[in-house]
């Protein structure tokens, strides 16, 4: 199935903020090294960069995965 990647904007801010390249949340979400279940019906997924790692909380919708924060 082909999902919609959508950022909320509380997500943007916090990408901008640890000046966070855009595609390595992509890439995140596509190929992680591990998701799990979290609260509220979301997801967490994660993949190590260099020496830092970036975690990813999501929501999948009908046709769409919506990104909460990172």
């Amino acid at each position: 199935m082909i999902y919609i990647i959508r950022f909320s904007n509380h997500a943007l801010a916090r990408i901008n903020e640890r000046e966070i390249n855009i595609e390595l949340v992509r890439l995140s979400i596509i190929e992680p090294f591990e998701t799990i279940d979290v609260k509220f019906n979301r997801k967490a997924c994660y993949r190590k960069i260099d020496d830092s790692f970036i975690v990813v909380i999501f929501e999948e919708q009908k046709d769409e995965i919506v990104i909460v924060t990172v």
